[in-house]
């Protein structure tokens, strides 16, 4: 993807966010995105890819790479709900599965294809999986690619040096991508989990190669950004997600393929916490700089760019609404006002 540039020139264009996937259609194990002549031999990448960061981004274009080169089609396999989350161990994820399958689609494949991972499908062998899952459900992979950590099957029997034995007698040969490294540390999704609870958004970014962004509905919330002058979108996240820690961020909202500049408050504002809006969910506001719309009950994104500060109480109304001012100032200071219109990823 992109290297991060300047807010408003480089915005998003390479998030996904103003990309349309292809109607889905079903297979045995799930459903896909695209569809290749299952007569064809192909370049399968497989992975769970929570947050499509950097580290994926080189695994699937290695993998593009040699599609090119062996002139056959490139086909992503991925997993739906996150692998973890069924077997019993799930961290806060980075990105919703739609928007996730949208980044995957980004880069390129002529045919993404999601298994629905159950407890059924975690009982397999590898040699189950692939006969099930791959060859036998339209797949036929010349050559699988993956992540040097990777495993497949009950109790991770599938690894790297097993499946590579095991393409010798089934016809395909694997590529294992070393883990990307940025200052000697991999590349990962739990590292930047962290740097995303912690508030380091742009650490984050850098791991991701994009802006991190959330996803959730909007909600009616206290009125009192209206009554002060600045009305705010209420934004009730999805279960499950990873948030910062609590702060005021510069960054953007996100809808109908436009970009607001937005200064963004993550969890309960203490001056307001009296009032309890906390949900299991999380909390978030976005005052949208130059919009006015109703949008109660749409989806949208928010990208974070970067924390302004921390989250504090305020003495007063007027403190509150004189440094919620400031904050805004310092968001159209950096990122303008008014909408930007999103640049669709060229496919």
């Amino acid at each position: 993807m992109e290297a991060l540039g300047s807010p408003r020139d480089a915005l998003v264009r390479s998030l996904g966010l103003d990309c349309m996937l292809p109607a889905p259609e079903p297979c045995q194990w799930g459903w896909r995105y695209g569809q290749i002549d299952p007569r064809e031999r192909c370049v399968l990448v497989i992975g769970a890819f929570d947050g499509v960061h950097r580290g994926h981004q080189d695994l699937i274009r290695q993998g593009a790479r040699q599609a090119r080169e062996l002139g056959v089609p490139l086909v992503i396999l991925t997993f739906d709900p996150d692998p973890s989350v069924v077997l019993g161990a799930p961290e806060p994820q980075l990105l919703l599965a739609q928007d996730r399958f949208l980044q995957l689609w980004t880069l390129g494949p002529q045919e993404l294809r999601v298994c629905t991972f159950t407890q059924k499908l975690a009982t397999l062998s590898p040699e189950e999986f692939l006969d099930r899952a791959v060859f036998g459900d339209g797949l036929s992979p010349c050559l699988i690619c993956v992540g040097e950590g990777f495993a497949l099957g009950a109790q991770g029997k599938g690894t790297v040096p097993y499946l590579s034995s095991l393409g010798k007698a089934r016809g395909f040969r694997l590529l294992a991508q070393p883990l990307l490294s940025l200052e000697g540390a991999p590349v990962s999704a739990t590292r930047i989990r962290q740097e995303i609870v912690s508030g380091e958004t742009l650490e984050a970014s850098r791991l991701l190669g994009r802006r991190p962004f959330v996803r959730g509905t909007v909600i009616r919330g206290r009125g009192q950004g209206a009554s002060f002058g600045f009305p705010t979108a209420n934004l009730m996240c999805a279960p499950g997600m990873a948030l910062p820690a609590s702060g005021v961020f510069a960054g953007f909202g996100v809808l109908d393929g436009s970009a607001w500049p937005a200064a963004i408050n993550v969890g309960e504002p203490p001056t307001f916490k009296s009032q309890g809006l906390q949900s299991s969910q999380g909390f978030l506001e976005a005052t949208l700089l130059g919009f006015s719309q109703d949008i109660y009950g749409d989806s949208m994104a928010i990208v974070l760019y970067e924390r302004l500060r921390p989250s504090r109480p305020f003495d007063s109304f007027e403190e509150l609404v004189a440094t919620v001012r400031t904050n805004m100032d310092q968001v159209r200071e950096r990122y303008g006002e008014g909408p930007l219109k999103l640049i669709s990823p060229v496919r």
